[in-house]
């Protein structure tokens, strides 16, 4: 099928035969399309969390001050708030365990490491103010390379902060996701465990 050419004020344009109508609904159809790969891939606007009031008002309890900081901002920000006092919590978020380590990978000609392995190992629990464990206790790992971009001290310190601030990031969104699973558990279905 031949495309009509027409003259426009002394120019030329194509005419496709696509109605403006129709180029909109495309443009709509693309979009939704990329909507629904954005959300299988796992991509979601982070915003307000909606817990159960058992889990409203937790308190964060961690012996590591910078996870604990990182998971209680986090918190914060998705719109819960967390307590500083266990008197009045609904809930405890307890970090059990948070383990940090860092194994070398590479070395270079002169003996010097220039790439490590970091890995970040987190063991935490939903405890009620009784002391009922909410949901069993899980484990999160996480590991990630790091190759060090430049030979000079500093520069090497500040790539690992910025991985390891990356690492525990991730690990506070796992958090989340666990802590968002927990709480959409049916009326009455919040598994529960008494701890002692």
């Amino acid at each position: 099928m031949n495309t009509p050419i027409r003259g426009v004020d002394g120019g030329f344009s194509v005419d496709s035969g696509v109605s403006p109508w129709g180029r909109y609904k495309a443009q709509i159809m693309a979009g939704v399309f990329y909507l629904f790969l954005l959300a299988g891939c796992g991509f979601h606007l982070r915003g307000e969390m909606v817990l159960s009031p058992i889990l409203s008002a937790p308190y964060v309890n961690s012996a590591n001050a910078e996870f604990k900081e990182d998971l209680t901002k986090v918190l914060n920000r998705s719109g819960i708030r967390v307590v500083n006092d266990l008197e009045i919590a609904s809930a405890i978020i307890d970090l059990v365990s948070v383990k940090f380590d860092r194994q070398v990978l590479s070395i270079n000609s002169r003996g010097q490491a220039t790439g490590y392995i970091l890995t970040y190992q987190v063991l935490c629990r939903f405890v009620d103010r009784t002391g009922r464990v909410l949901a069993s206790p899980t484990s999160l790992k996480l590991s990630r390379t790091l190759e060090y971009q430049s030979t000079q001290v500093l520069p090497k310190k500040q790539e690992e902060d910025a991985l390891r601030a990356r690492m525990r990031e991730d690990l506070v969104q796992q958090i989340l996701r666990r802590l968002n699973s927990v709480s959409q558990a049916p009326p009455g279905g919040l598994k529960t465990e008494q701890f002692s």
